[in-house]
This record gives structure tokens, C-alpha cells and sequence, in this order.
């Protein structure tokens, strides 16, 4: 079909793309998890719940009008209950919190009207310790540990939380049945060559943003170098304590070409303390920005649809990029977004940012939580003790600073090392 129309051609050139990444993701070998997103039923509800934890309720939100539900699922039963409001007004109250978020600022008003209308409902929350959420629609951008109860404490204070794309994707990631499992305990790549400079706390729009990772646009706006990035990546590695299963890719090594010779289904842990790159139309576009080798092929880019060809056997995925989290809105099915491309390649967890990333707080909650995975933690246990730990330390700091790292897939398990 022919057009001189720039609005009609473009649109026809994403409808290509789009069918160009359905066509590769289901013409080529699909792990269970991918074969669950992409062909699967939903997942019988009694099946559900035999791989739920005693102490563990699914909360499975659908926002709509004039009245939303939550779906609460623990081992004993399954619950429909009708929350008190519209999709319309729980999505304004988040757009209001998320805004005072990224101000940096405490709203305690809309902390405590979203645990009313999400979690106030819910009647058997306190005598569970543990939420998997299934978010719905705007939910996916709202972090529900930052959510204040009627004792005015934050929910991460008495549950640890995790979040999940459905039921049939947690019920397949429970349920994985790996060939071998991996023997080599960390890869991590950090202190990427970028072109410019880290920014000069001055010039920028407060210390927050000067130090912060970047998701940038196709725009080809330049990277600034993070440079807090590589002693995260050995903190991290070095509360392990594994030094002989360990991996780190730094400077002229940090690149895709590098990254890829490695043998990446044999890592228990993947972490990336990188820039992110995302289109706001097409989020299969998105991308880790990497070094590039001269001398490869590759360009630095490990795009959304290179990660899902991927073979990994990882628990873990780290990705220390701002917005890591955040993709195209899916509505009941989920985000779209560099999150789930790493759980489509075999990932079990993927722990990804929702907003810009501080560095200072960021490697403050990631030494906290691989410590405490290293101490036989589950993996959202440890993401909460590490963001307790924050608090502890610092105070009340508001959630811009210690909530952004969330984590997607199944959390209730830890690591063997």
C-alpha cells in the first residue's frame, strides 16, 4: 500500500512493527512463562492457590465503572469484593500521589485515601503478611507499599510486596521446571563509557535529578555517566560473598557484544546499573544502553525484543535504570515494558525502577537487599527489610527516595548460593 500521507505512513510503518515482534515471539521456541503470555487460558483458581503461600494473599484489581474489584485469593479461597469507587477517581488519586512523588514531597492525604478505596476493603490483610498484586491499568505506576493504613504507618511496615502481570504468569513462574539449574551466582555490568561527563548538581533541577539514571527518548538526547554505577555493582556483588561465581563487566567490557559471550542461563542473578532508553509509543523499542565494541556488530542497545530471546535460568533480574518498571499500559494484562521481556526470556523476579533513580539511595536499598538475600531472605522480604533498613537509617524521607524498586514476578522465594 502506497501513501503520501506522513500521519498515515507512519502509523502503517507501526502497524508493521508491531506485527513484525507478534510474528518473532511466537515463531520462535517458547519457554513455559512466554507460552503462559502468549497462549495460555487463565489459570484454574484451584490451581492457584496450591502454590500460594499460608501467609500470602493475590489481591487481582480491574478498574471500571461505576465500580472496581479486587479478586483476594489465598490458600483457602477466592474472594470478589467491590471497592468503594470508580476507575475515574482511583486514577486521579494516583495521578495526584504519583505527582507529589516526583516532587519529592510526602502526601499522606492520598496515601491514606488509596489504602481506603484499594486495601481498605480487603477484610483479612491483617492476618497475612505477604501481598502479590495484580495490578490494573494506572496501579502498575503506583507503588502500594508507600500506601499509609489506619494506624498512619506505610503498608511495607507489616507486608512485604510483590506485583505480577496475572495469575497464570505467577501460577507458571511457581511452577517452572528448569533443565539444570545455574551454578555461576552474579553477572553484573556497570561504569558504561558514556559520552558525557555526570552532571554538575548546579545545573540541574536539584541533586536528585543531577545524580539520577535516564530513561532518554529516541530523541538522541547524549547519556551522562553514572558514576556511582560501578561501586553499586561491587556492593552488590560483594555481599554475596561469592566472589568465584561472580562476573563484572566494567569501562571497555560493559558492552552488549561482551555481555551476550557470556553464558547467561547458567546466572542466578543479572544486575544492570545502566542507562534506560524507551520510545513512549512503542515500549518494544525500549532498551539497557550498553557500551558498544567497535569491532561487533552489535550497537549498544539490548532492546525489549532482544530480551526476549534470550535464554536465562535467572531468580533474579536487577535493572538499576530509572523507569525500568514502566512501559505501555495494558490494562488486566499488564505492563509492557523491559520488566516483562526479562520474565518472557525465563526470569523468575525482575526487580526494575518506577521513576528516576537517586544513586546514593540506590546503592544504600541494593547493598541492604542483597545482603539480606544472602542471608536466606525471599527475594520481597529482602526488597522490604532493605527499604525498612532506609527508613531506619534516614528517617522519613518521602517515597521518591526509597520506594522506587519494585519487584515483578515471583518474589517468594529465595536464592541458593
Amino acid at each position: 500500500m502506497e501513501t503520501s500521507d506522513h500521519t498515515e505512513r507512519k502509523a502503517l510503518l507501526d502497524k508493521l512493527f508491531l506485527a513484525e515482534q507478534l510474528m518473532e515471539a511466537r515463531t520462535q521456541p517458547a519457554n513455559s512463562v512466554r507460552a503462559a503470555a502468549l497462549h495460555a487460558q487463565p489459570v484454574d483458581l484451584e490451581k492457584l492457590r496450591t502454590v500460594l503461600l499460608p501467609d500470602e494473599v493475590v489481591l487481582d484489581y480491574v478498574l471500571a465503572e461505576p465500580a472496581s474489584f479486587c479478586m483476594a485469593i489465598d490458600q483457602n479461597q477466592g474472594v470478589i469484593v467491590m471497592l468503594p469507587a470508580g476507575e475515574k477517581e482511583i486514577e486521579e488519586a494516583t495521578a495526584r500521589y504519583l505527582g507529589q512523588i516526583e516532587a519529592e514531597k510526602h502526601d499522606d492525604l492520598d496515601a491514606k485515601k488509596l489504602y481506603d478505596l484499594l486495601l481498605g476493603p480487603i477484610g483479612r490483610l491483617s492476618q497475612t503478611a505477604r501481598l502479590t498484586i495484580i495490578p490494573d491499568a494506572m496501579l502498575w505506576n503506583l507503588p502500594i507499599e508507600t500506601l499509609r493504613g489506619p494506624d498512619g504507618k506505610y503498608v511495607v511496615q507489616s507486608h512485604a510486596v510483590s506485583y505480577t502481570p496475572s495469575s497464570t504468569v505467577l501460577y507458571y513462574l511457581r511452577t517452572l521446571q528448569r533443565h539444570a539449574e545455574p551454578q555461576m551466582a552474579f553477572l553484573g555490568i556497570g561504569g558504561v563509557p558514556y559520552d558525557l561527563e555526570p552532571k554538575d548538581a548546579s545545573t540541574g533541577r536539584g541533586i536528585m535529578r543531577a545524580v539520577s539514571r535516564g530513561i532518554y527518548d529516541v530523541s538522541g538526547e547524549h547519556l551522562y555517566r553514572l558514576p556511582a554505577s560501578r561501586q553499586e555493582v561491587i556492593a552488590a556483588e560483594q555481599s554475596l560473598n561469592d566472589p568465584d561465581r561472580s562476573v563484572l563487566l566494567f569501562d571497555g567490557n560493559a558492552t552488549e557484544s561482551k555481555f551476550k559471550s557470556e553464558p547467561l542461563s547458567n546466572f542466578k542473578i543479572l544486575h544492570f546499573a545502566v542507562h534506560g532508553f524507551s520510545s513512549p509509543q512503542f515500549p518494544d523499542r525500549a532498551a539497557l544502553v550498553l557500551g558498544r565494541d567497535p569491532k561487533s556488530d552489535e550497537d549498544g542497545l539490548l532492546q525489549l525484543r532482544e530480551i526476549t530471546q534470550l535464554s536465562l535460568s535467572a531468580d533474579l533480574v536487577t535493572l538499576s535504570a530509572c523507569d525500568t518498571s514502566t512501559g505501555k499500559l495494558e490494562g488486566e494484562e499488564g505492563v509492557n515494558g523491559l520488566t516483562e521481556a526479562f520474565l518472557l526470556a525465563g526470569a523468575r523476579s525482575v526487580v526494575g525502577a518506577l521513576w528516576e533513580v537517586d544513586d546514593s539511595a540506590t546503592d544504600t536499598v541494593m547493598k541492604s537487599f542483597y545482603t539480606h538475600l544472602a542471608k536466606g531472605e525471599d527475594k520481597a522480604s529482602a526488597l522490604r527489610l532493605a527499604k525498612l533498613e532506609y527508613l531506619g537509617r534516614l528517617g522519613d524521607r518521602p517515597p521518591a527516595f526509597w520506594a522506587g524498586f519494585t519487584l515483578v514476578g515471583d518474589g517468594s522465594a529465595p536464592i541458593t548460593f
